[in-house]
């Protein structure tokens, strides 16, 4: 007993310890990607407070933040920390600690160990995918919906134990702020009636059925108001099946390498296969429930990356969408883990990990390594030689940038950033004639742009 509670003492910190010391380089890297646009660029930022929350709570949310995606609370926070890049991705950091920290109790809910608990949440915290989805703040999100999902996880086990009204209340509340940090957080209800089917089928099935009518209800409000009450647009269905698309993430879960900001889709049967081994793998684990808990996890956390792949027409597959089906990778390895030599060797994957996180994140203090090196994983993909192209023009490159927007334009000219890369820098370079024919297809794919 008291070797448990000296590791449930030291643990926490040496968690956290952890977590800093891999995500410390990214406090003082550059604001890129999104966050130039919608956090530290977003005009929105700049009202006073009463006009930023009327806009915030009305129906013209999307086109008020220009977001995607419906999360007024992650809007909030940047309001109140767009101006300090360190600032925020400091809480993004703690947060992640945070949603670690939380798995290890979900884990000793399921009847881990103290060993196999905090195991898995250093596979957890120390996943390299991750690397993008903590220093994009953007991606915030995904770390507030999850805190609140394994919260609210906690609130409802406890519910079933204890009849607990106010679990109750704790549960219902931490799926509704869920919901309004990210739309993952629709998955809050699936994971808790997953904990039921598992580990308390019998227990209090009155309670079990009165609160599963709340949530449904819950979560059919939520819907109406998203896509119907904020008018979003409908989806583009996807080329791709989500066999194949499910596949490639089972195969990023377990070989997290190399990392890459963007992603061509896959293609070929062996992703199939891969979807085939993860089903193959639920029926293997039918009779250890907290193995079986971890990988149904994983199911639900990739489900909603296959419906966002048809709203994200240039990246169907994406390193940050892992964020919560990574902890039910960790939960299923950690409990499937048979003794000490085992638990060591999973101990090793999580250094090898935050190795491979760690160089990620040096690699994001430098945008032209970051944007040479994603050409370099992603070489058919238009975006990501888009990007090239406009790092390379604004650091004079002329010859560099118009070869780079060649390619983008090539792979897709609706990328708006290469035609006029395209356009300026063969003007720079005295071609004429390329500058033309640029300017002639921008002004023809868009010809609503102001710049006409």
């Amino acid at each position: 007993m008291k070797r448990v509670a000296d590791l449930d003492t030291v643990a926490p910190w040496a968690l956290g310890a952890a977590v800093a010391l891999v995500y410390a380089p990214t406090l003082t890297a550059p604001v890129f990607g999104d966050d130039r646009v919608f956090v530290s660029g977003a005009a929105i930022f700049s009202l006073p407070l009463g006009e930023f929350l009327r806009g915030l709570l009305s129906r013209e949310y999307l086109s008020f933040t220009g977001e995607g995606t419906y999360q007024p609370l992650i809007t909030l926070f940047h309001y109140a920390a767009h101006g300090a890049p360190a600032a925020y991705r400091i809480a993004g950091i703690a947060l992640h600690a945070l949603n670690a920290f939380l798995l290890a109790r979900v884990a000793r809910r399921l009847g881990g160990s103290a060993e196999t608990s905090w195991l898995a949440a250093l596979l957890f915290a120390l996943f390299p995918t991750h690397a993008e989805t903590l220093i994009v703040s953007s991606f915030k999100g995904n770390l507030f919906a999850f805190a609140f999902i394994l919260a609210g996880l906690l609130c409802w086990a406890r519910a079933l134990e204890e009849g607990s009204r106010r679990a109750i209340a704790g549960a219902s509340a931490c799926f509704g702020l869920a919901v309004l940090s990210k739309e993952t957080g629709l998955l809050a209800p699936l994971v808790y009636a997953a904990y039921s089917l598992l580990f308390a089928r019998r227990k209090r099935p009155d309670l079990q059925r009165r609160a599963g009518l709340g949530f449904a209800l819950g979560a059919t409000m939520y819907l109406w108001w998203r896509f119907v009450g904020l008018g979003a647009s409908a989806m583009v269905p996807s080329p791709h099946s989500p066999s194949l698309l499910f596949g490639w993430y089972a195969k990023t879960a377990l070989w997290p390498y190399p990392l890459c900001r963007e992603r061509t889709a896959p293609e070929g049967p062996a992703w199939h296969a891969l979807t085939g081994l993860y089903l193959l793998a639920l029926w293997a684990a039918r009779r250890r429930p907290a193995v079986l808990f971890g990988l149904v996890l994983f199911g639900l956390g990739v489900l909603p990356q296959i419906q966002r792949a048809q709203s994200y027409m240039d990246s169907f597959v994406a390193d940050r969408f892992l964020y919560i089906s990574a902890a039910g990778l960790a939960l299923a390895a950690a409990f499937a883990a048979r003794g000490r030599a085992a638990a060591v060797a999973l101990a090793g994957v999580a250094f090898v990990w935050g190795g491979v996180a760690l160089q990620r994140n040096f690699l994001y203090r430098d945008t032209r390594a970051l944007y040479e090196q994603t050409v370099v994983c992603a070489p058919n993909h238009f975006k990501a030689w888009g990007v090239l192209a406009q790092n390379q023009f604004q650091r004079g490159d002329m010859a560099a940038a118009q070869d780079s927007a060649r390619r983008a334009v090539g792979l897709n000219p609706y990328y708006p950033g290469g035609l006029r890369v395209l356009r300026e820098s063969s003007l720079a370079l005295g071609d004429r004639e390329q500058a033309r024919d640029a300017e002639k297809l921008e002004r023809a794919l868009f010809p609503d742009s102001p710049a006409y």
